[in-house]
């Protein structure tokens, strides 16, 4: 499903999802990077292969999907949907943002989004997203 400039279907529009997901859980407060990457973690929002969640690129000492949650989140500014920051590591969503969450949260709920196409994102963001199991 394209969300204007996004494809949930897409590995980006799925990242910028759970990112903003993700920001929305922590909004009662700026959240660092890392704070964010162990919320997502934590919550276990990602379905990751194992390359991908361990090989980093050859110019990062990061995980692969980090340095995909990073891009994300620049494109993120770029549509729109977080601040832009004088600190690099402060990740901050905005009112548009959060209605992004709101729209995906419908649609989830709504079904009109056919999740098996959506390869990244894990159980447990679907139950966050409270779509129900056929």
């Amino acid at each position: 499903m394209t969300t204007n400039t996004m494809t949930l279907s897409s590995t980006r529009g799925q990242f910028i999802c759970v990112l903003l997901v993700a920001l929305v859980d922590l909004s009662d407060r700026v959240p660092m990077k890392r704070e964010v990457v162990h919320h997502i973690e934590k919550c276990g929002y990602l379905k990751l292969p194992t390359s991908f969640s361990q090989q980093s690129y050859d110019s990062k000492t990061e995980p692969q999907w980090v340095t995909e949650l990073c891009q994300a989140r620049r494109d993120a500014i770029d549509q729109g949907f977080l601040n832009r920051l004088k600190y690099q590591d402060a990740w901050e969503i905005n009112k548009s943002g959060e209605s992004r969450v709101a729209y995906f949260e419908e649609i989830f709920r709504n079904g009109s989004l056919d999740t098996s196409t959506c390869t990244f994102l894990s159980p447990a963001f679907l139950k966050r997203m409270a779509v129900q199991s056929p």
